[in-house]
């Protein structure tokens, strides 16, 4: 982002804590705040008439919940709701719906725009033709890409919700996965210990959705294609209320400060400014 444009926002964005099951915005309600995860997950389901539901997109620190409003939009077009507990930068939605007018902040946010219809096209035909415990692999690889370490907390109940299955379904593809020696997964909670393997596992539509997000949201060395697991931590919070990472970052959390949704991410851990009072709930 240019400096005048970041002096500009600082104002107006405010750290927040979102806990697990939050709804951050839903379809045909009115937006009024729009979030970028830091350390947070963020769900994005079709809810049917019936109160099914399914995953069509999921947001992390490379991402922005409430891009309808880049579209003119005044309510969200899909439920948003925090899939893994965490930390985000929380800004008004009047005050971003006045900023993408501006034709520069709008390129900043076209890559990740197309990125995320992407993911949304791939996930879509994953759930008509292919089966669950592909359907599985691809979401783990997708969740944990915008985690850090290889660990996620979720219940079997919040996976099925995802998936939009029944929960003895999701079971059964988990202990595939566990019977495999992909996966652990106990009391809530999922680890992965073979990621090359379950990689191989997924079908095409995790390659091809990771694939979008390398190409369209660039790191800022050109010399490496994704931030790497065995990265450094960064050496302190700065003053933002933000735990230091104990685990190296994820593959999926690149550094340009010239995309908005990475910008924010990495404006956090670089603006003091922006969080001396701590993170407050969301």
């Amino acid at each position: 982002m240019r400096n005048d444009d970041l002096q500009r926002w600082l104002p107006y964005l405010e750290g927040v804590d979102l806990p697990v099951g939050k709804v951050l915005s839903d379809e045909g309600v009115v937006t009024h705040s729009v979030y970028f995860p830091i350390t947070a997950i963020v769900a994005k389901l079709h809810v049917m008439e019936n109160g099914s539901s399914s995953e069509i997109a999921v947001v992390g620190s490379e991402g922005v919940v409430g891009m309808s409003l880049v579209m003119g939009g005044a309510s969200g077009a899909t439920r948003a709701v925090v899939l893994c507990a965490g930390t985000a930068l929380r800004m008004p939605s009047d005050f971003f719906r006045s900023e993408v007018r501006h034709l520069h902040i709008l390129h900043l946010l076209l890559p990740y725009i197309q990125a995320l219809i992407s993911q949304m096209s791939h996930t879509a035909a994953c759930n008509r033709h292919h089966v669950l415990d592909q359907q599985l692999c691809r979401w783990l690889l997708l969740s944990m890409d915008r985690t850090q370490g290889n660990c996620l907390a979720m219940t079997q109940e919040l996976m099925a919700t995802m998936l939009g299955v029944r929960r003895e379904g999701v079971t059964e593809a988990a202990m595939k996965l566990q019977r495999a020696g992909l996966i652990r997964y106990a009391r809530g909670l999922i680890e992965i210990v073979d990621r090359p393997g379950l990689e191989r596992r997924a079908c095409e539509c995790y390659s091809a959705v990771r694939r979008a997000y390398d190409q369209l949201l660039p790191p800022l060395d050109e010399d490496t294609s994704v931030q790497r697991r065995d990265a450094a931590p960064p050496p302190n919070n700065h003053g933002l209320g933000v735990p230091q990472r104990s685990t190296p970052f994820s593959p999926l959390v690149p550094h340009h400060p010239d995309l908005l949704g990475i910008g924010m991410a990495h404006l956090a851990g670089a603006k003091p400014a922006l969080g001396r009072a701590g993170f407050r709930g969301g």
